[in-house]
Parts: C-alpha cells; sequence; structure tokens
C-alpha cells in the first residue's frame, strides 16, 4: 500500500517523508481500475485535464478522497494546483500540484510535496 522504497537507482527512500513523497506521486499518477488487486487504489487525474477550471474542484475532492483512503501516514492540510512554472510546459497544458501534509503521530512540521501532470 505504501511507496514501492526502491529508487531507480537501487537505493531506498532515506527518509520517511522522501517514502511519502513518492508513494503520493504513485498514488496520484495511477489511474483507477489500473492495479488489478484494488481496482479504487489510485486518482483519475487524467480526466480532468483539458476541462473548464471549476472541474479543479472535483480534481481536488478526488485527490483528497484517494489520500485519505490509501496515505494514512499524513494529515492533509492544502492542495494547490497551478500551471507548470514555464512558458512551454503551460502551453503544453501542464500542471503542477503542490500538496501541504503533515505526519500523523510525529511533532513534525508542514511538509509539501510536488507532483508534475
Amino acid at each position: 500500500m505504501f511507496g514501492l522504497q526502491i529508487k531507480a537507482w537501487g537505493r531506498r527512500n532515506a527518509t520517511l517523508q522522501e517514502d511519502i513523497e513518492q508513494s503520493l506521486s504513485v498514488l496520484l499518477l495511477t489511474k483507477k481500475g489500473e492495479k488489478i488487486w484494488d481496482p479504487q487504489y489510485g486518482c483519475d487525474l487524467v480526466a480532468y485535464l483539458d476541462r473548464p477550471n471549476w472541474h479543479l474542484q472535483l480534481a481536488m475532492v478526488a485527490i483528497l478522497e484517494s489520500i485519505s483512503a490509501y496515505e494514512p501516514r499524513i494529515r492533509l492540510l492544502s492542495i494547490g494546483i497551478a500551471p507548470a512554472p514555464t512558458v512551454e510546459n503551460t502551453a503544453q497544458g501542464k500542471v503542477v500540484l503542490r500538496l501541504a501534509y503533515q505526519l500523523i503521530g510525529t511533532q513534525s512540521g508542514v511538509f509539501t510535496a510536488k507532483v508534475a501532470l
């Protein structure tokens, strides 16, 4: 259920924060139905791209539902969706998600994860 913990170059995630960020990326970039053993795993964010702005609210709800169901180690504080920072990426319709979260069961501060779509 959690992140893969093995980076492409063969090392484990060094910190819990790194592990959670990897887990969030996998969760948000996976389409529902892609994992046969758990068809509800994932978030259908691709369905909200190239839609009117009011669809962003639906995307935020989908993100919140997915993270609440599959990432119990964090409490999501805020979700931000913005155009990609470069002109080329913005012209291609790419967006960046910024998720502010806090680790449950620790006294740690607020962390931010970025996921590019």
